[in-house]
């Protein structure tokens, strides 16, 4: 009997003590009842040894936990009912925190969406590899014997452009020439038929080809009986021997989408871009490498191994390597944009910094304001702590307020974001060949926002929470809570917080401003060329099924044509245009006897393209049809190669040997190309003319530049942007319709495409730009924002903080504008020390990019003399945080003095 006693005292005693895991609020309302019950339930308790046991503490957890989850609801309720009551502050501090949050999520979801996010479709893509260069044919060959190093590989050449006939009607369309093992490679089988393999190694009379699911849909129909049927390409026949499965748009199918997959057996009859043998030259650089690299082996030891090999095969087919470092460089083969494993912590890092750095400024102000808002709550803590409430809940309560401005800016800041990304995602990119730039939100970037939203709830919640948890309880139980009068400090955190905001905000504004008015008139009045009334249109015909014979007989045809047109000016052929080069070239120059080696942006041009481009010819002559024929083998420097190389000396008549012509250039303004033409590096070409220095890019000083003749063989293989027609017209011309009713009265199966104007084309490359220097500006505007928020938040604190100080001037005779105008007067002095600073800065800033970067220099020049911009930035600054300091500035100047002098 007695050992029943104790171990019915030791349940009792054990329960009584998990009881104090209940809320305060519970156990003030039920834990006498508890106890009664518990001591009553001992005896049956004994009785149903084990069994009752258990149900007695499953009771106590289940109660334990509704007991939290009503005291959840509760504090839910009452802090939302709080911040309803106050709609100013809770609107400006959701709309704080929203911008940081959206800008976060836009960060993290343009990384996921370009070097984080898998290739759709690849297997184990953590495995490929792939080369940031591309590499030749008989290169990809002594690469694909290296078993110790890959499990398998593969080759393809992107972008591809093939014209499919439909119905009389070709239509242009991207895909790869790949390698057999292309698809076995990237794990990828066919979702119908079969995929390309060893058999399709040897060249068929009917070449066979895979298509993607998308264009078997949109094109053929969804034809269940599509395998075996054949298919027009580039005027041959080709057999469909398979559908890729649904989402795979080849292996990078943000730069090179894919919906067409011939394998390089098919040969020039098909693909034009293996004509000339192009599969035995070492130098002729196309084909884009993938490997699956075997188990244990590093990408750094692969690097080596591949760079040495590709330095021994030049070495030994005769064209060494002029390049003194790597040769090949390796890169994750099976993310949408492929970069290196050293490079992922920078494209990783420097994003997250800038997001912490966001959240940090808009979890600051919100907190400034919240502990400003705490004072407030002072006397109603301290009445709930006087009863007996304990601190830790109380701080979960106060939390609760961070976590819903949190949430509520979360909802609508991922909101935001998703439409922004929308919007990015849809943008047209000025590229002859299609760019998938798709950064649309997924499951990822939710994830992301929600522990982003928790984080600044936390973050924005605790100090406040804890701050107004510890009050002094006798003073903060009388009516005048906030007695206490501090020594204000001119340095507080607060102050430098807010001045560091202005000056930020002030310097984005200020920069920004001067880049991108001055951008604007550097592209009206410094572009090197004249772009109205120009009309560009390009044709491909080798893809429109045209044998070599007749594209040559073509072009001159078609031209002499649109020439005899009434209004046209001028007119000429062209592979490339300004801000889209043909590519890079390597060429040598003998000076004073020695052999210099330089590189150059390669313009094909014909003959009259720097009159009807508006390009002027400084010294010599520009090109006539004579040198399309090759003989000569003339050749056009800009002004700037010129001046590089022979300083003051003569340039007519020297001579530049080439020694590669296939140099691969790409960027996102604008200026990309892929020759893949073989060349002899033994062509010399004589100076007979001198251009003037033309833009490539927007944001780069014309650099060293030649221009090529275009010639028959240009005509016969033209690259995968096709062949332009440029044409300069009189004022007020529609010249896209006259040209193309020309084109379809040569040949109304011949397909036109890219048709715009040189103005509209600028436009799409400057819109890029613009992008970009607009991102920015609103990034400033953000920063603008959430400084006048810290500035309104440190205002108001001061303001509540000083009801005492307020209401004993009131009463010594002070008038209300008398106090409005002292805490006008130092939120003035934080915008005025911010301004300053941030002029400092921006004039420093400038002059630092200016030195740095040509661009800007260039941009500065034509817009530092305009002080609109200078005016207009402070004025923005100056009115918003005038504002902002204005709003809780009124509040001080009706302190009723009875109330704040009061106190027991």
């Amino acid at each position: 009997m007695k050992t029943e006693s104790r171990s019915s005292g030791f349940i009792v005693r054990l329960y009584r003590n998990l009881m104090g895991l209940f809320p305060h609020r519970f156990r003030c309302a039920f834990e006498h009842e508890m106890r009664q019950t518990t001591v009553e339930a001992a005896a049956w308790i004994q009785r149903q040894s084990l069994f009752g046991l258990v149900l007695l503490f499953t009771d106590l957890a289940v109660q334990l936990a509704m007991a939290y989850l009503r005291e959840f609801i509760w504090d839910l309720r009452y802090e939302v009912r709080l911040l309803i009551r106050r709609p100013v502050f809770t609107l400006v501090a959701v709309t704080s925190m929203s911008l940081a949050i959206c800008a976060g999520s836009a960060f993290f979801s343009e990384l996921n969406g370009t070097i984080l996010r898998d290739v759709p479709g690849v297997a184990k893509a953590d495995e490929l590899i792939s080369l940031q260069q591309p590499i030749s044919y008989p290169a990809y060959r002594l690469f694909r014997d290296h078993k110790d190093l890959f499990s398998t590989t593969a080759a393809y050449v992107a972008p591809v452009p093939f014209g499919v006939g439909f119905n009389g009607n070709t239509e242009r369309t991207w895909g790869h020439i790949v390698t057999s093992d292309y698809f076995s490679t990237l794990g990828v089988t066919a979702e119908t038929g079969r995929v390309l393999d060893a058999r399709d190694e040897v060249k068929q009379g009917t070449p066979p080809i895979v298509v993607s699911d998308r264009f078997w849909k949109s094109n053929l129909g969804s034809d269940p009986d599509i395998i075996g049927k054949p298919i027009d390409i580039n005027g041959k026949l080709c057999t469909i021997v398979g559908v890729a499965p649904e989402g795979f748009q080849g292996a990078s199918p943000m730069m090179f989408v894919a919906d067409l997959w011939l394998p390089v057996s098919a040969g020039e009859a098909v693909a034009p871009e293996l004509a000339d043998n192009a599969l035995e030259h070492p130098e002729l650089t196309m084909f884009h490498f993938l490997g699956r690299r075997r188990q244990g082996v590093a990408p750094l030891l692969i690097e080596t191994a591949l760079d040495t090999m590709q330095r021994q095969m030049l070495s030994d087919s005769g064209h060494p390597a002029t390049e003194n470092g790597h040769l090949v460089w390796v890169a994750s083969g099976g993310k949408l944009i492929p970069i290196r494993e050293r490079d992922l912590g920078l494209f990783a890092f420097l994003p997250m910094v800038v997001i912490a750095l966001l959240l940090l400024i808009a979890c600051s102000n919100v907190v400034n304001m919240l502990l400003a808002r705490a004072l407030d709550r002072r006397r109603e803590v301290a009445v709930q702590l006087a009863m007996g409430a304990g601190r830790g809940r109380l701080i979960r309560q106060l939390i609760m307020e961070g976590l819903l401005i949190a949430s509520g800016a979360g909802a609508l800041g991922f909101a935001l974001a998703c439409w922004l990304m929308h919007l990015l995602s849809r943008l047209r990119l000025p590229h002859a060949m299609p760019v998938q730039f798709n950064v649309e939100v997924d499951w990822r970037v939710l994830v992301f926002t929600i522990g982003l939203t928790a984080l600044a709830g936390l973050a924005i919640g605790l100090l406040p929470a804890i701050q107004a948890t510890s009050p002094e309880l006798v003073p903060a139980l009388k009516e005048g809570a906030n007695l206490r009068v501090r020594k204000r400090r001119a340095f507080s955190v607060r102050n430098l917080l807010v001045v560091s905001q202005m000056a930020g905000s002030l310097t984005l504004l200020l920069v920004t401003g001067y880049i991108v008015f001055g951008m604007e008139r550097t592209m009206s009045s410094a572009v090197g060329f004249d772009a109205s009334n120009i009309q560009l249109i390009s044709v491909d015909p080798i893809r429109d099924g045209y044998s070599v014979p007749q594209a040559e007989e073509f072009y001159p045809k078609l031209l002499d044509h649109v020439r005899a047109l009434p209004g046209i000016v001028s007119a000429t052929w062209t592979e490339a245009i300004p801000m889209q080069p043909s590519g890079k070239m390597t060429f040598t120059t003998d000076i004073d006897g020695s052999k210099r080696v330089d590189q150059a942006t390669k313009y094909i041009v014909g003959s009259d393209y720097f009159q009807t481009m508006g390009i002027g010819i400084s010294r010599g002559r520009g090109f006539v049809k004579d040198d399309e024929k090759g003989t000569g083998r003339s050749i056009v420097v800009s002004e700037a190669l010129a001046q590089a190389i022979w300083k003051n000396d003569a340039p007519l008549g020297r001579r530049l040997s080439l020694l590669n012509r296939n140099e691969v250039a790409f960027g996102l303004m604008g200026g990309s190309a892929f020759d893949f033409r073989a060349t002899s590096p033994d062509q010399s070409y004589v100076v007979v003319g001198v251009a003037a220095d033309v833009l490539e890019t927007p944001v780069e000083q014309p650099g060293p530049a030649v221009y090529l003749p275009m010639t028959e063989d240009d005509y016969s293989k033209p690259p995968f942007q096709g062949i332009t027609l440029a044409v300069r017209t009189t004022p007020g011309l529609d010249a896209a319709t006259i040209v193309q009713a020309k084109f379809s009265a040569i040949d109304a199966n011949l397909t036109t495409f890219n048709a715009e104007t040189m103005e509209d084309w600028i436009g799409q490359v400057m819109f890029i730009v613009m992008i970009g220097l607009w991102s920015y500006g609103l990034m400033a505007a953000f920063g603008l924002v959430l400084a006048s928020v810290g500035l309104a938040g440190v205002t108001a604190y001061s303001v509540s903080s000083r009801v005492h100080e307020i209401g004993i001037r009131l009463a010594l005779g002070a008038r209300s504008k008398d106090i409005l105008r002292m805490i006008m007067a130092e939120g003035t002095t934080l915008i005025v020390v911010g301004a300053c600073i941030g002029i400092t800065l921006a004039v420093l800033v400038m002059h630092i990019m200016a030195a740095s970067m040509d661009p800007v220099a260039q941009c500065i020049q034509h817009s530092q003399s305009d002080l609109r911009i200078a005016a207009g930035a402070l004025g923005i600054l100056v009115i918003v945080g005038m504002s902002a300091c204005y709003l809780p500035a009124r509040r001080s100047a009706r302190v009723d003095p009875v109330v704040a002098l009061r106190q027991e």
